[in-house]
């Protein structure tokens, strides 16, 4: 059987908004802490799939808090 592959675009725009509230914030924050901070509505799994991308872009760094990053 066959797997379609549903790729979701990226949204340079989400991304921006995201590394403002970073930037804003001059500490780090926890991806429910971005995600309240943003104006626009958006899955807690969005957020922590553009944090990632961005990391794996190296514009971010992870800290780790217990069993979590």
């Amino acid at each position: 059987m066959e797997r379609a592959v549903v790729a979701m675009a990226r949204d340079p725009a989400l991304e921006t908004a995201v590394m403002d509230v970073l930037w804003d914030s001059h500490t780090h924050l926890s991806p429910a802490e971005v995600r309240k901070q943003l104006n626009v509505e958006r899955a807690y799994t969005t957020v922590m799939t553009v944090l990632v991308r961005l990391w794996n872009k190296g514009l971010l760094e992870r800290v780790k808090q217990g069993k979590t990053f």
